[in-house]
């Protein structure tokens, strides 16, 4: 992912140099290009982490040519732009760059209906320079990070919450997150006073020191699916998982993905195996195991899979005091505690794709409490409606 980074509604040289040194500190998250703009009363800045080749026009990299007073900074992954390409009325086979399409989705159906018709991963920030106002936005999921600190008639924002504290005269604890946290609750708050989170599925404006928030996605639960046969729904949730696997496959990078052994990540590896970008001959994934060789017991289904398959695997043995040491280093990086009790075991598997070269990094983690667990939802009612033994056929 890349980094975005910038302040409107002042002309204040201290506060656009402090945003300067978000860059340097940034560096990691996109080694690739970094940019800046300084206009009147607005700067921005982006580090680039290229993946597809796509994220931003070299050329232009905040904006569309013959568009004046639109600027953008994306960090974006749009999913399924030829369907996009065609709502926009652009000719089949248009090749535009992430932030292009966002842009010109703005233009077209206006701030408060746009990201309704973008799909994928992405956190960003519209700057109209013409009504002097800043639109920020992050996706349904809410997979990319975005965070914005009010500064009076100014308003500064960041992919990282931890860099704006530079801007902060009072450094304090915001208590009420921690309750929250501490209850399981979330909100825009974070530990931080005085720094919040754009919202997922949401756009947030400023303009003249006011903000106003507008969630354009609601998940809601739509009509069941019927179909006459069994094998129909297995049809239709292999498409769809394979529809979604695919749209994260464009890569000028090898792939990679974890492989735990369980149904999960075998089975993105399963999908992966056959959409390798060109040059790539092999699927590299990476299964983790502790140094007790006792508790390594997905090996064997490990094994056993790539077998079968063109993939290559390497075990990688994580101790727990390196797990423990990636799990503080991802704290301090993101300012937040992970919820995924073995994330230093999946950073120490990115670590070791990111050497070989992989941008993209797949893996399983979080799909048991989706798919995979439906299987037990419907056992459980079926036990508490006495209709279990109806499905057995003796």
């Amino acid at each position: 992912m890349s980094a975005i980074f910038g302040i409107v509604g002042t002309d204040d040289g201290e506060k656009k140099a402090i945003l300067k040194t978000f860059a340097a500190q940034l560096a990691h998250y996109g080694q690739d290009q970094q940019h800046s703009i300084n206009l009147e009363k607005a700067f921005f800045g982006q580090n680039i982490l290229r993946i597809s080749g796509q994220e931003v026009n070299k050329s232009n990299p905040f904006g569309i040519e013959g568009v004046e007073d639109l600027y953008i900074i994306a960090d974006a992954r749009i999913d399924y732009k030829d369907e996009l390409i065609l709502k926009l009325n652009l000719p089949p086979g248009t090749t535009l760059a992430d932030n292009q399409l966002i842009l010109l989705a703005y233009k077209k159906w206006g701030k408060e209906h746009f990201c309704t018709h973008l799909i994928g991963e992405y956190a960003f920030a519209i700057w109209n320079n013409n009504t002097q106002e800043l639109l920020l936005a992050r996706d349904q999921i809410g997979t990319r990070s975005l965070y914005y600190s009010k500064q009076g008639e100014a308003l500064a924002f960041c992919t990282r919450a931890k860099d704006l504290r530079s801007l902060l005269k009072k450094k304090e604890l915001d208590e009420i997150y921690a309750a929250e946290r501490i209850a399981q609750q979330f909100s825009s708050r974070t530990f931080i006073n005085g720094i919040s989170q754009v919202p997922q599925a949401a756009t947030m404006t400023f303009k003249n020191g006011e903000i106003e928030q507008h969630r354009f996605y609601q998940f809601t639960i739509g009509e069941p699916l019927r179909f006459n046969k069994d094998e129909d729904y297995f049809e239709h949730i292999s498409a769809t998982f394979d529809s979604a696997v695919k749209q994260r496959c464009n890569s000028i990078y090898p792939l990679s993905s974890s492989l735990s052994g369980g149904l999960d990540s075998t089975g993105i590896c399963y999908c992966l195996a056959n959409k390798l970008p060109q040059g790539q001959d092999k699927l590299y994934t990476y299964t983790s195991f502790p140094n007790d060789p006792g508790e390594a017991q997905d090996i064997d289904f490990v094994r056993n899979f790539i077998n079968e398959t063109w993939i290559k695997n390497e075990a990688v043995e994580i101790n727990l005091e390196e797990n423990f040491e990636r799990y503080i280093y991802g704290v301090k990086q993101l300012s937040e505690p992970f919820l995924i009790f073995n994330v230093g075991f999946s950073l120490g598997l990115m670590a070791k794709a990111s050497q070989n070269g992989a941008r993209v990094f797949f893996n399983g983690a979080g799909a048991e409490y989706g798919i995979s667990n439906y299987g037990h939802e419907e056992l459980d009612y079926l036990l508490d409606n006495y209709q279990l033994w109806s499905h057995y056929k003796l």
